[in-house]
């Protein structure tokens, strides 16, 4: 008996019921625009897009590239300060009345390792700033290609380094 229940209640799942409405252009909200003003207005979407993301990429590369300058700027610095303290005790060891000096020969030779060393980073760093700069160049070059102008070195100018 319950085979005999369960036939009819199978079939009766299986019937679909199809609306009758049907999807009038007023019912779906359009711009009103041709397909042919659409097709361009989605080309100036992707134009505008590519140009985002060009310029995000050249955000990035002179991101990179003031970073490598601040680097080896600071490490010029550096060098610098430490050539300034070492001219300062070269004086007064020119200017000490006695025979062996006021600096050390281990000290001295402890400062010019320390001069070597500073003077090592900044030739690293200065080489990393040229390439991260060819790197630039070469994005310049892309969007210039690609038919996008760019800012070309810094934004902002020391007008006393001028």
């Amino acid at each position: 008996m319950g085979i005999f229940c369960t036939i009819p209640f199978l079939l009766s799942c299986q019937k679909t019921v199809h609306s009758e409405k049907i999807v009038s252009q007023h019912d779906i909200q359009f711009s009103g625009h041709s397909q042919l003003e659409l097709n361009r207005q989605i080309g100036l979407v992707e134009d505008n897009l590519k140009a985002f993301e060009l310029e995000n990429e050249w955000l990035d590369a002179r991101s990179r590239v003031l970073r490598a300058e601040i680097r080896a700027g600071e490490s010029t610095k550096s060098l610098l300060k430490l050539e300034r303290e070492l001219l300062k005790y070269q004086k007064l060891q020119n200017s000490f009345p006695h025979e062996t000096g006021f600096i050390s020969e281990r000290d001295e030779i402890e400062w010019k390792s320390k001069l070597k060393v500073k003077k090592a980073e900044v030739k690293k760093l200065n080489a990393l700033v040229r390439l991260l700069s060819r790197d630039m160049n070469a994005l310049e070059a892309k969007l210039h290609r690609n038919g996008f102008g760019s800012v070309k070195n810094a934004i902002f100018t020391n007008p006393l380094a001028e």
